[in-house]
C-alpha cells in the first residue's frame, strides 16, 4: 500500500483542527483531575485557539504538519497491523491448530483413508430450492 497525500488546503485545515482537539481534551481532563492549574489551562486553550485561527486563515502554513502526521499515522498503523496479525497467528491460530491435531480432527482431509480407492466425492443431491426457475 502506498501513502497518498492530498495537496488541498481543506485537508491541511481539517487535519490540524482535528489534531487540536486532543490537547484541548487532555488539558481539560488534567484540570478536572486537579493536576494542572486553571492559569495553565487558559494558556493552553489560548494557544490552541490562536493555532486554530491561524489554520483557518493560512492553511498553507500547516502543510508540513499535515504531511508529517499523515506519514506518522500511516507507518504506525502499518507496524501495529503487522504486530497484531503476528500475535493473532501465533497466540490464537497456532494453538487452535495444535489442539485440533491432538484431538485427531482433519477438516481439510489431508490424510487419506487406507481403504479409499479414489479421491472423488459423490455429488450432493439436488433439493427443491435448486430448481426455482
Amino acid at each position: 500500500m502506498k501513502l497518498h497525500f492530498k495537496e488541498d488546503p481543506r485537508e491541511w485545515r481539517k487535519t490540524t483542527l482535528i489534531g487540536l482537539i486532543g490537547p484541548a481534551v487532555i488539558t481539560g481532563i488534567l484540570r478536572w483531575r486537579g493536576v494542572i492549574s486553571t492559569r495553565f489551562l487558559i494558556v493552553v486553550l489560548a494557544v490552541i485557539a490562536v493555532a486554530a485561527l491561524c489554520v483557518c486563515l493560512r492553511p498553507r502554513w500547516f502543510r508540513g504538519h499535515y504531511r508529517f502526521t499523515l506519514r506518522l499515522g500511516f507507518y504506525t498503523t502499518q507496524i501495529v497491523g503487522k504486530v497484531v496479525l503476528v500475535a493473532l497467528f501465533f497466540f490464537i491460530l497456532t494453538p487452535f491448530g495444535w489442539i485440533l491435531r491432538l484431538l485427531g480432527k482433519d477438516f481439510l482431509q489431508l490424510k487419506s483413508p487406507e481403504n479409499q480407492k479414489t479421491f472423488w466425492h459423490p455429488a450432493r443431491q439436488d433439493s427443491s430450492l435448486d430448481h426455482l426457475y
